[in-house]
């Protein structure tokens, strides 16, 4: 029996996984943002740039250390200090990468920084500690690139990111990275830790595998990293048919004229160009 109601997404492949596995491996355990840069690292990536407030030095070592063991060249490592909820900071992040990197900066973003509150009831919840948490999840996923609540506007402002700038070469997709007993899964309730069973390197392993090609039909979608790759990836057809799958949609009643999303953004592409478009396009809207 599955750990989670089918609504969440979580079975959305026959097979889940809650360790890497062959299909996905390119090694101890560690944060998500630290396994994944290992990842890279035994894939053969030639550049990769990591940030953190803490001290980043044993992880540059561990970086070169499996790239080398692994028979690839050792990477040019790139480490910054950002504050993601600080502008500046982070421009100051991005310039000192594209200075180091040089012409092309970062071909690949992995937008992990993110904060989990004390779970309470919400009349008890400490309301600084559950701001901060949609300021660090969704203000701190903007400038780089409630938890719950929160992660639901990062699906829908990825969506966004792709409409924006996906003619100038973006590609976003959000990855769900399982459920890992790292530091802030602690904030968790007790007597819900046994879910978290799912370890750093199936997170880790499985972005290094859906970066290694560029697939377009992911643009905006959400993907679990506890899937099955091999079984998701086969049923592509599927859920590109509508372009309404793995994707924030509200269900609305049968009466009323559903318009695809290319419309909507159609409008709000005029709207932010012309104001008096705005009220004449949105005056006509059915």
């Amino acid at each position: 029996m599955s750990r989670f109601p089918p609504h969440t997404g979580f079975n959305s492949t026959e097979t889940i996984h809650n360790d890497t596995y062959a299909f996905v491996d390119p090694l101890e355990p560690a944060g998500l943002g630290r396994r994944a840069a290992i990842s890279f690292a035994l894939c053969g990536v030639s550049k990769i740039a990591i940030g953190a407030r803490s001290s980043l030095d044993s992880l540059e070592s561990k970086i070169l250390d499996v790239a080398t063991k692994a028979g690839h060249p050792a990477p040019q490592v790139v480490k910054v200090q950002p504050d993601v909820l600080d502008k500046e900071s982070v421009k100051n992040a991005a310039q000192k990468i594209e200075k180091e990197f040089g012409p092309g900066g970062v071909d690949i973003l992995v937008n992990n920084a993110g904060w989990l509150e004390t779970f309470h009831l919400m009349g008890d919840i400490h309301v600084d500690d559950w701001w901060y948490t949609w300021e660090m999840n969704v203000k701190g996923l903007f400038l780089a690139s409630g938890y719950h609540s929160g992660k639901l506007a990062v699906l829908h402002v990825t969506e966004f990111m792709n409409a924006d700038y996906g003619a100038q070469g973006l590609l976003a997709y959000a990855v769900h990275p399982g459920a890992v007993l790292t530091d802030m899964g602690l904030h968790a309730p007790t007597e819900l830790r046994h879910l978290f069973i799912d370890t750093p390197a199936l997170s880790g392993d499985c972005i290094a595998f859906l970066t290694r090609e560029r697939r377009e039909w992911l643009a905006g979608r959400y993907i679990s990293c506890t899937w099955d790759m091999e079984e998701f990836l086969a049923k592509k057809d599927e859920i590109v048919d509508g372009d309404l799958k793995l994707k924030v949609r509200m269900v609305v009643y049968k009466s009323y004229k559903i318009q695809p999303l290319e419309k909507w953004l159609e409008i709000r592409s005029s709207c932010l160009t012309c104001p008096s478009t705005q009220r004449r396009m949105i005056s006509r809207w059915p």
